[in-house]
């Protein structure tokens, strides 16, 4: 409930007090301005407003600054008024109109709460006190320090800096003010921090969790130049806070660029110059871990800079912020996009604040420094190839070059590719290798460390799986987990590429057009009556039809299709077709069937049907020359044996959709794939190991390892589905007129996409098309060769406007769809 109320505060009280301060405190006589709130009623003594001082934020609420405390939250002016805690926070919610999570702690919490407020009226009584002690007489010393360093006089009444008294002193004035003893002890532990510079560290709610204090003899040994408060007597631990100042700072565009010092008093000296955006990591540049700059990333912060110290402390401090990043990047930790400030620009002093006074405190000469940053990936490519020339040894100009390209290859996030570019670029021009090698180098390199990654992998599986099975794990169950760690062994091996304008209209251009169905009716474009059909590269396409309807034959149909385009254009390109349906000697028998009709040039009459080839097979037709029937199966056979490098049919109807994906990416890897087309999706198992509540998981699961087949080969996959038979009914049953006659109530049945049998794929495809065989639902009489109508129409289309249904012909005889004759279908 702790830090459920500090949630509250945060993203509750602070918006809604912000929008409502003219009336909760018409004292102050507020109005809105497009900095913030201001106001121009005369204050109470010490109380000086700013325009844009009081402002609402995503990081809590500002109050406004006081010259002798530094800082008041709106709690502690309701407690200075008499309401105490927990009463400040309640009247603060009554204000804002909100409701208090409050009374629902329980006392414990309550409790917890209490003596967390109590501990930050501690820590805020103490800095009012170390800020009368550095103003007074003995802070003369201290005050003489801070204007050494550019601080001005009058900028100290304002800023929440202090000096640390005797504990003696501490002890006498804080226990006058109802302070225990014990709190006061664990506060002061260190003896250290007595005569030191003090300052606080606030958290995002604006409230004092910490206490920083600064060594000005310049005895301290090193690490100790800055002191913070124990565990103990913290309310929030050092590392929590960092960057100290975050807070403050992203109030004044520290999310658009971020500018990151080392020591917390040099961002206190800067925020005080008017350079706001401006935070402190308290320490070299190693405290730039992989974990503050997820936090930065969490906080939005687009962009940081780091501006460290001239000095050797600075420079190592520089090459650990480095190695840090390159472990966020590697570990795929969000960060904001760094960058560097080359610390010689400030020579020839040493830090930021110390650069500031020597250019008569302008802000502007700093933020121009800042400005000639370098990205952090380049400044670390520059100190890859320090001191390496065209003129260079050849082996120190490789291995370099090999330094730079892996860790060219490593960067992922925001200008990730930018940053290649100007990596190679810069390589290129130190050695003097061209751009086009070393992009062919990176791709080596890259192909080297997946190939030790995934052998390291496999060798780790098939330690596990020997020591389950050694275990008495069964050998199936084994097996079934080796090969789920398998799969995952497949890893991208490039990182996805940035947005570009310029890159998708090139690859645009260069996308292969979509494949023509290979029916001149659904092909045409809309403008003439069509469809304006196309199975592209990259989608899932789907005929979803009732039983009977011709799922098989309108899929067979576009292999054949495809295999008669492909030769005339010569394509060299391998056809992939699985069936779950039918076995590959039936699709054999109908693509002779069909290859027999276009072998007579069109004529039904004399075609095979496909059952007539298999006999006239069995009996030996195709070997007994003279007979027509053996020449025609014989000129289909050469036909056919001409596409057997073009054509694969595979019939596993055991194989799961994670066996097909494997099968045809291992043909893709000796050949070019076309197309691959899968007969029928409910027919194909689900994914073994996968959990499925519902039998439409399973489908989608199906259809989604489909699709990503698709984009992985850079070819359209087509799989035809099954719509539920109950979503039809017979027509004409005893009817006496013509099927003609009865086409409207016919064309009543056609498939929509939510009739798709146990559902799940339509979310998957690109193109869903419907189809309607209307002898399948015609139930009167019909002569056994007549041609029947069958339509095909748009139920899901990314390019065309669903709803449109177009007509081809069905010879039932021969399975074969063809484009309707002039005149031959009526209705």
């Amino acid at each position: 409930m702790a830090q459920d109320l500090a949630d509250w505060r945060k993203n509750t009280l602070a918006p809604a007090l912000g929008k409502r301060l003219e009336t909760a405190f018409p004292e102050f006589g507020f109005r809105r301005g497009s900095g913030g709130w201001w106001t121009a009623t005369k204050l109470p003594a010490g109380v000086t407003i700013k325009k844009g001082d009081i402002t609402a934020s995503g990081f809590g609420f500002k109050g406004w600054s006081v010259s002798q405390s530094g800082f008041t939250s709106w709690a502690d002016y309701l407690e200075d008024k008499g309401h105490a805690f927990p009463e400040n926070l309640k009247e603060l919610a009554r204000l804002a109109g909100v409701d208090h999570p409050f009374l629902e702690m329980t006392s414990e919490q309550k409790e917890e709460m209490g003596r967390k407020e109590t501990q930050r009226k501690l820590l805020r009584d103490f800095m009012a006190l170390a800020k009368t002690h550095l103003l007074g007489s003995k802070g003369e010393s201290a005050v003489s320090y801070l204007v050494g360093r550019g601080f001005k006089v009058e900028d100290l009444d304002r800023l929440e800096l202090g000096l640390c008294p005797a504990v003696q002193e501490v002890e006498k004035v804080l226990t006058s003010k109802g302070h225990g003893v014990e709190p006061l002890r664990r506060l002061l532990s260190d003896s250290r921090w007595v005569g030191r510079l003090v300052g606080s560290i606030r958290d995002p709610w604006g409230e004092v969790a910490n206490l920083w204090a600064r060594d000005l003899s310049g005895k301290a040994e090193q690490g100790d130049k800055y002191l913070y408060l124990s565990n103990e007597a913290a309310l929030t631990r050092k590392g929590e806070l960092a960057p100290f100042g975050l807070g403050e700072a992203l109030q004044r565009g520290g999310r658009e660029n971020l500018i990151l010092v080392e020591g917390v008093l040099d961002a206190v000296h800067l925020q005080a110059r008017g350079v706001g955006n401006v935070a402190a990591l308290g320490g070299d540049g190693g405290q730039l871990t992989p974990e503050i700059l997820e936090r930065l990333a969490r906080h939005k912060v687009k962009a940081a800079s780091l501006l460290l110290d001239n000095d050797s402390g600075g420079q190592e401090g520089l090459k650990k912020a480095m190695v840090n990043l390159g472990r966020a990047q590697h570990e795929g930790t969000p960060t904001p996009e760094l960058w560097v400030v080359d610390p010689a620009g400030l020579a020839p002093q040493k830090d930021p604040d110390a650069f500031l006074k020597a250019h008569d405190e302008d802000p502007a000469k700093l933020l121009e420094l800042v400005e000639r940053r370098t990205s952090a990936n380049l400044f670390r490519a520059h100190s890859l190839l320090a001191g390496i020339t065209p003129e260079s040894p050849e082996a120190a100009r490789k291995l370099a070059t090999s330094k730079v390209v892996e860790f060219a290859n490593s960067l992922r996030g925001r200008r990730a590719e930018l940053d290649r570019e100007d990596l190679f670029r810069l390589v290129s021009s130190a050695t003097g290798y061209t751009f086009e090698a070393l992009a062919l180098e990176a791709e080596h390199l890259e192909k080297v460390r997946v190939s030790r990654q995934e052998a390291q992998t496999l060798k780790s599986l098939l330690s596990q799986a020997q020591g389950d099975h050694s275990e008495g794990g069964g050998t199936r169950k084994v097996a079934q987990e080796l090969r789920r760690g398998l799969e995952k062994l497949h890893t991208i091996e490039e990182p996805p590429p940035l947005f570009s304008v310029d890159r998708l209209t090139m690859e645009t251009e260069k996308t292969p057009d979509g494949r023509p169905s290979g029916w001149t009716s659904l092909d045409k474009p809309e403008s003439q009556g069509g469809l304006g059909l196309r199975f592209n590269p990259g989608e899932l396409s789907l005929f979803g039809a009732r039983t009977g309807h011709g799922k098989t034959s309108a899929m067979v149909g576009l292999l054949f299709n495809w295999a008669v385009s492909g030769e005339s254009l010569g394509l060299d390109e391998k056809l992939l077709f699985y069936s779950s349906e039918e076995q590959e000697a039936r699709i054999f028998h109908r693509l002779m069937a069909l290859l027999t009709w276009r072998e007579t040039d069109g004529n039904e009459a004399r075609a095979l049907r496909s059952n007539e080839v298999r006999d006239f097979l069995r009996q030996g037709a195709h070997k007994r020359a003279g007979n027509p029937t053996g020449d025609l199966l014989r000129q289909a056979q050469a036909r056919l044996r001409s596409w057997e490098d073009r054509l694969q049919v595979i019939y596993r109807p055991s194989w799961t959709v994670e066996a097909i994906v494997a099968h045809a990416k291992a043909v893709a890897d000796r050949e070019t794939v076309g197309a691959v087309l899968v007969d029928y999706l409910q027919r194909i198992p689900c994914p073994e190991g996968g959990k499925f509540d519902r039998r439409d998981q399973e489908v989608s699961a199906v259809a989604r390892g489909l699709k990503v087949l698709a984009v992985d080969l850079s070819a359209p996959v087509v799989t035809g589905a099954q719509i539920n038979r109950a979503n039809a009914d017979t027509v004409g049953q005893g009817s006496k007129k013509r099927m003609e006659e009865h086409l409207a109530d016919l064309r009543k049945l056609r498939p929509e996409l939510h009739h798709l049998r146990e559902g799940g794929a339509e979310q998957e495809v690109d193109l869903a098309l419907g189809l309607l065989n209307m002898r399948a639902d015609w139930g009167g009489d019909t002569p056994p060769d007549e041609v029947t109508p069958f339509e095909v129409g748009l139920m899901k289309s990314r390019y065309g406007a669903v709803g449109q249904w177009k007509p081809l012909a069905f010879v039932g005889k021969l399975h074969l769809l063809r484009d309707p004759k002039d005149g031959e279908l009526k209705g």
